[in-house]
Order: structure tokens, then C-alpha cells, then sequence
């Protein structure tokens, strides 16, 4: 028999063959167990969530959290389900308690990045006015930087 140690969310912290702490059978590992409000320790479950792979900033994402779970960002809990950013980057979505779950977030700034890449409205004025193969050339341009840039 090995013995946990949990925190107050019931995650545990360790496993030693030594007390104190909560006798646990043999051979499992901290992040395969959770204590639950009623001291009982119990097996953690897998859990899927719907996560795109990525958003774009400002945008908010509900995640449907089960049931003895808590949502955390970034190793932080989430007051509620909705996530949302304000800056660009890779973030840690967990889910944990009776289930666990972890995946990375990436949020981008689709638009920045398209606006670094567009031809000068000059340069798109100037197209349309000439028209013809010139203005298809210019949608072909600004076509190609939509695809290098989609929206989330």
C-alpha cells in the first residue's frame, strides 16, 4: 500500500510508500487519482472537449465543462466556461478533478498578420482603376494572403 497527499481542489501532489496520507493501492501515478469532496479517492477518467485548434483574439469560446471537473488556462481555474484573449499566442487548456484533459490553444491575430501582408491601398486603387488583367492580378494577391491568414 502507498500513501497520497491531495490539495484542497483534490488534486494529488504525491505518492510515497511512507504516511501520512491517504492509503492508495500500489503503483499509480498522482495524475491518474483525485480525492473527491468526500475524502474518496477515485480514478481519473479521460475526458474529450470540443477545443478548435485555434480562435482569434478577442474571440470567446464556451467550453462545456463535465460534470466534478474544473476548467483551467494556463494552470490557472476559469471562473465559468468561457475563454477568451487579448493577445496572440499558444495557451494550456486542462481540464481536471474526476477528469482530465490538456491541450494547447493557439490564438492569432489573423487580421495584424493580414494587414502586414496586403499590397498598399494605393497600390489596390491603382489596379482598379486599370482594371482589367491588373485588377485581377490584385485580387489574386490579396487572394493569396486570406489563404496564407484564414479567419479561425
Amino acid at each position: 500500500m502507498n500513501y497520497a497527499t491531495f490539495n484542497a481542489d483534490g488534486d494529488c501532489l504525491t505518492i510515497s510508500s511512507h504516511p501520512p496520507g491517504v492509503e492508495v493501492p500500489r503503483g499509480l501515478q498522482p495524475a491518474e487519482i483525485w480525492q473527491d469532496e468526500d475524502g474518496d479517492v477515485v480514478m481519473r477518467q479521460p475526458a474529450e472537449i470540443d477545443l478548435p485548434a485555434t480562435i482569434d483574439i478577442g474571440e470567446t469560446l464556451l467550453v462545456e465543462v463535465p460534470a466534478r471537473c474544473r476548467l483551467f488556462a494556463d494552470g490557472e481555474p476559469v471562473n465559468g466556461t468561457a475563454l477568451s484573449w487579448g493577445s496572440a499566442g499558444d495557451h494550456l487548456i486542462e481540464l481536471r478533478g474526476a477528469c482530465i484533459f490538456r491541450a494547447v490553444l493557439r490564438v492569432v491575430d489573423y487580421a495584424a498578420a493580414r494587414a502586414d501582408e496586403y499590397p498598399s491601398l494605393a497600390d489596390q486603387l491603382d489596379a482598379i482603376w486599370k482594371g482589367g488583367a491588373d485588377m485581377e492580378q490584385m485580387r489574386d494577391r490579396i487572394m493569396g494572403v486570406k489563404a496564407l491568414y484564414p479567419k479561425p
